[in-house]
């Protein structure tokens, strides 16, 4: 998934969710710097996880691997339900996914499109690494 890609993502269901005003950043993280016990198998090997200061509004989603709605949605859950259980946020992610899929049908053609769109729009831009950072162009 490019930059774009993810932006329009995230920013998507940052207002499905209801996050306005937060900022949401993303980096991705060497596979290596999470350590896993010898008993888990490979394929569930993997970090995606946020750190949220609710103070500043933000919150940082840390990846080891590509991210995709599911993860994003999971995480943002998790911002927005801080006292939720992990099955609650594991049902929640399902159903949110499920009601928006048609929504949620982004093709390449359109992305930039979507990003200009929506970089004029919210309080956040697309940086490097995958960074989303607040837009400083923005006019209010």
């Amino acid at each position: 998934m490019t930059n774009l890609e993810t932006h329009d993502m995230v920013g998507y269901w940052i207002d499905v969710i209801g996050l306005n005003g937060w900022t949401i950043t993303t980096e991705h993280i060497p596979i290596m710097s999470v350590v896993y016990e010898k008993s888990i198998p490979f394929r569930d090997r993997y970090f995606v996880g946020v750190e949220i200061d609710r103070e500043l509004m933000s919150a940082r989603i840390y990846h080891d691997r590509p991210l995709n709605g599911e993860y994003v949605v999971h995480e943002l859950l998790h911002v927005k339900y801080p006292n939720w259980s992990e099955d609650q946020v594991n049902v929640e992610t399902e159903r949110l996914l499920k009601q928006n899929k048609d929504d949620y049908s982004f093709t390449r053609v359109s992305v930039e499109e979507r990003q200009r769109e929506r970089s004029d729009k919210y309080d956040y831009l697309i940086g490097d690494d995958d960074d989303i950072k607040p837009n400083q162009n923005k006019d209010e």
